[in-house]
């Protein structure tokens, strides 16, 4: 399957929806060269970073545009209050471990990068994706009704924000974004010189994370890079990307949880 259109995305949480367990992947999408512009960077940022999050059905053999996927847009309303963060950067999303709460992130690009974070109702944010889904603009903004109610109710933390949303994470930087069933984040980062990688767990609505600076005897300074960050059972996953030569390795290595306590 081909997604056109995406961007630099970060998102890709799987789950099952609806009385047939229909399997979908939340992936960001929407890539648009936010930074390109950033007064602060040495050189310019080029990437397509993503700005809307789309529900993606796995389909062999198929190519599907951004525009037809059905999706969440105006994601500078992401909040219970449906309020406006400003110009979007970026998206990030991740599930909680049993499905049922979408964590939402959308980054600003104001400098410092300030961002809002909301839990959502998953099934009830399907619900209501399911009824555009299929039409001639599959789309859902996040100041519609629909979607400030999924964001509020039993077992949904209040949303929160952050002055300087980069600051949470060892690197300054965001590879991968995690929520724990009770509630609390995860963040994966590396060095920009792909000497260093490190986790960090924000406790939900705090400005105190914990970090842990994470090694292995087989990656190579300079070389290796940490994307992706999941948690299993006792387990945080993270990706790894080495870069040996021209050539590209992935890997997946764990850690324990209870390195955080």
């Amino acid at each position: 399957m081909i997604l056109v259109g995406f961007g630099h995305s970060q998102v890709l949480q799987y789950f099952t929806h609806g009385t047939n367990a229909t399997p979908y992947f939340w992936i960001a999408t929407r890539g648009s060269q936010t930074n390109k512009n950033n007064p602060n960077s040495k050189k310019p940022d080029l990437t397509y970073w993503p700005t809307q999050l789309a529900r993606v059905q796995y389909s062999s053999g198929t190519t599907l545009e951004y525009t037809q996927a059905t999706r969440l847009i105006s994601l500078r309303y992401a909040s219970n209050q449906g309020t406006s963060i400003g110009n979007v950067l970026r998206v990030e999303a991740a599930l909680s471990s049993d499905k049922s709460k979408l964590l939402i992130m959308t980054i600003n690009t104001d400098n410092p990068r300030k961002a809002s974070l909301t839990e959502y109702n998953n099934k009830e944010l399907n619900n209501a994706l399911d009824q555009v889904a299929g039409t001639s603009s599959p789309t859902l903004g996040c100041d519609s009704k629909a979607v400030k109610d999924a964001s509020t109710g039993k077992g949904l933390k209040p949303g929160f924000s952050s002055k300087s949303i980069f600051s949470l994470s060892y690197y300054g930087s965001i590879q991968g974004t995690e929520l724990a069933d009770n509630d609390a984040i995860y963040l994966s980062a590396s060095n920009t010189e792909r000497d260093g990688i490190a986790l960090s767990k924000v406790a939900w609505g705090t400005k105190e994370p914990v970090h842990k600076k994470v090694d292995n005897s087989n990656w190579v300074s300079g070389q290796t890079e940490d994307e992706a960050i999941q948690l299993s059972g006792d387990n945080v996953l993270i990706g790894i990307t080495m870069y040996p030569g021209v050539s590209v390795e992935n890997r997946i290595y764990r850690f324990p949880k209870s390195a955080f306590n």
